[in-house]
């Protein structure tokens, strides 16, 4: 269309107006048009570029109302749909309440009225079990209280530990209290043997240097799961009669090499006085 356009407006030389024209003699219609072109006078390329805009107003004005057609028959459409729905569940509801209403009327007899001497007793019940339930939970609040008071032991005028210790070593009456302090982390860890004021076995290089041999010898776990864990292994044991732990056992698990460490240190460790105390020992794993 290009090339036809520069040749009708004059530019009939070189390579592409011989193409044309080779064009022209193979299309008769072709051939025709050119010969129209160059005997009739005037503006041939603003008249084809009039019709061209003339023709694709036309197409986009058929489109556009086209697009206005569809649209108003889609609005159309949904707002007749709506319109019987609505117009359906307008006349349709009613009864189907009423036969609801009659139905569940039908299913369900009337209750008996509750006699008032009844109810007033159920209330009295009611009462009388609520303030029993309030009186345990006071009760069961102030037993922890008084287990941690009964565990922290009066200071002694000996020299202060220091602020991590590792070893716990209680007897067999104090058992739950043990468990209490182990838990509690934070109010038991600057509690040593040394300060006690009860009978406790002791190992025979003193708590100080158990301590401090828990301390250096702990190989802390590599695996997977117990990597980089911190925390406590509670291992409880009984002394023989030549002043070696036996019959370990863990009361406090932190992961299976962590368990399986803090086995290991106390049973390769120090000896113990000979007792028969049971003893309870915390190896802490920290961070």
């Amino acid at each position: 269309m290009k090339n036809l356009l520069q040749y009708i407006q004059g530019s009939r030389k070189g390579k592409e107006a011989h193409r044309l024209e080779k064009e022209a003699m193979r299309d008769p219609f072709l051939s025709d048009a050119l010969d129209g072109y160059q005997t009739v006078e005037g503006n041939h390329v603003e008249s084809i570029e009039a019709m061209r805009r003339r023709i694709s107003r036309r197409t986009r004005s058929q489109r556009d109302l086209i697009a206005k057609w569809s649209i108003a028959a889609s609005l159309l459409i949904c707002l007749g749909f709506g319109s019987y729905f609505w117009f359906n569940r307008e006349v349709g509801l009613p009864k189907e309440l009423q036969s609801m209403v009659i139905q569940e009327e039908a299913v369900t007899p009337p209750l008996p009225p509750e006699p008032v001497i009844a109810r007033a007793a159920a209330t009295g019940e009611l009462q009388e079990e609520t303030e029993a339930m309030q009186k345990k939970a006071l009760a069961a609040a102030k037993k922890p209280e008084a287990k941690m008071r009964q565990a922290a032991p009066p200071p002694a005028p000996l020299a202060a530990a220091p602020a991590t210790a590792e070893v716990l070593s209680i007897v067999e009456d104090d058992a739950d209290v043990a468990e209490m302090i182990v838990a509690e982390e934070e109010v038991a860890m600057d509690v040593t043997m040394a300060r006690a004021p009860i009978h406790r076995p002791e190992p025979v290089i003193g708590y100080k240097a158990y301590e401090e041999y828990l301390r250096k010898e702990l190989i802390r776990p590599q695996d997977s799961i117990c990597k980089g864990i911190t925390g406590i292994v509670v291992v409880e044991f009984h002394i023989d009669d030549k002043g070696r732990p036996v019959n370990l056992e863990v009361k406090r698990s932190l992961c299976a090499s962590a368990d399986k460490e803090a086995l290991r240190l106390i049973e390769k460790g120090p000896d113990w006085k000979v007792d028969t105390a049971r003893v309870i020992v915390p190896v802490l794993f920290a961070p």
